[in-house]
């Protein structure tokens, strides 16, 4: 009887220690455009070319919290680190993030947001968040960041 006793009071003790959320996302972009496009991760100094039709993993969100993709939040949790440039074949840069000291506006259709995230996979499992998601680059991108960027070509920024 006490065996049955104190293993049932170390399974009430297992069952109720708290494990912190783990997070593991992954970020890709794709490019839905004719041309190359370059992504710039200017806090690391790395860039990434990725030609039309292709994805690239560009951002890795890693440690202890929940995702963004099981939060109830409008945001995806992309621009929570940078500065990011995605510099176009005609030479106009699109500025996500925070930017050493420089705020870039959010564009309308952006990154920022996770609805225009598609999940490609989710390995979520108790108490990891495990996440795999895409974000099309396309011609309203493009769009956006000639109406909205000071460095827009031909002086088409508003």
């Amino acid at each position: 009887m006490k065996l049955f006793c104190i293993i049932g009071v170390m399974c009430f003790f297992f069952t109720s220690c708290h494990y912190d959320p783990a997070v593991d996302d992954q970020y890709y972009l794709k490019n839905g455009l004719n041309e190359p496009i370059k992504f710039v991760n200017e806090e690391i100094h790395d860039t990434v070319t990725i030609n039309p039709g292709e994805s690239a993993l560009v951002y890795q969100r890693q440690g202890i919290d929940h995702s963004y993709f099981t939060m109830n939040t409008e945001k995806s949790g992309f621009m929570d680190e940078g500065p990011y440039v995605i510099i176009y074949s005609s030479g106009l840069h699109a500025y996500y993030g925070l930017g050493l000291g420089t705020y870039y506006p959010v564009l309308p259709k952006s990154p920022d947001f996770k609805k225009y995230w598609k999940i490609l996979k989710d390995n979520s499992s108790r108490h990891r968040d495990a996440y795999m998601v895409e974000y099309t680059v396309d011609e309203e991108d493009y769009q956006c960041a000639a109406s909205f960027m000071p460095d827009a070509p031909n002086g088409s920024n508003k």
